[in-house]
C-alpha cells in the first residue's frame, strides 16, 4: 500500500473487499515495533498483527507473498516480493506471540536467513531439521571467507578428542 514519502510500502493482508473498500490486517516491520531492529531480525521479516483497517482498494500498489519462516528458508531464489513472518505482533499491547523459535550458535540467537552460517557436518547428518548445529563464523573465530572455503566443519561437540 502507498506509503508516506521515502518510506517502504505498507504491507497488509486483504481480509475482504466490498466495492472499492478493502478490510486489511497490517504486517509490521521490526523497525516499526517497540523492539526496533535487532541483529537477528531478517531484512525481509514481517510480523502479522491484529491492527485492522479499512482502506480504498486504490491504495494497493502491488502484491507480495508472506511465507512461513520454514517455507522462506527453502526459497531459491528469494524474490523482491517474498517476505516471511515468524511472529504475531499485538500492536495494542506491544507484545509478540511467538511460534517456537529454535536458537543457534554459541551466541544463542534465532536463525536469520540473511546471515551465512556454518553447519556441522556430523550434526547435520544426525538431524533432518533445519540443522540443529549452526554457527556464525565470527562466533567460532573465523571470517566468513575462511568458513566458506571449508570442505567440512565439525563443531566442538563432534570433534574427536
Amino acid at each position: 500500500m502507498r506509503p508516506e514519502d521515502n518510506e517502504p510500502p505498507y504491507i497488509a493482508r486483504v481480509l475482504s473487499r466490498i466495492h472499492n473498500q478493502i478490510r486489511i490486517a497490517y504486517y509490521y516491520r521490526p523497525k516499526d515495533t517497540v523492539h526496533k531492529r535487532r541483529l537477528f531480525f531478517g531484512k525481509k521479516e514481517l510480523f502479522e498483527s491484529n491492527n485492522l483497517d479499512v482502506q480504498s482498494a486504490e491504495t494497493v500498489i502491488g502484491k507480495c507473498i508472506v511465507h512461513s519462516f520454514d517455507d522462506y528458508t527453502k526459497l531459491d531464489p528469494v524474490h523482491d516480493e517474498d517476505y516471511f513472518s515468524p511472529f504475531k505482533y499485538d500492536y495494542t499491547n506491544k507484545t509478540y506471540t511467538p511460534h517456537p523459535v529454535q536458537l543457534y550458535c554459541k551466541c544463542e540467537l534465532p536463525y536469520n536467513p540473511d546471515e551465512w552460517m556454518l553447519h556441522c557436518d556430523k550434526c547435520k547428518d544426525r538431524s533432518k531439521t533445519l540443522g540443529a548445529c549452526r554457527y556464525h563464523p565470527a562466533c567460532v573465530k573465523m571470517t566468513t571467507v575462511q568458513a566458506e572455503k571449508l570442505k567440512n566443519y565439525l563443531c566442538d561437540d563432534c570433534v574427536p578428542e
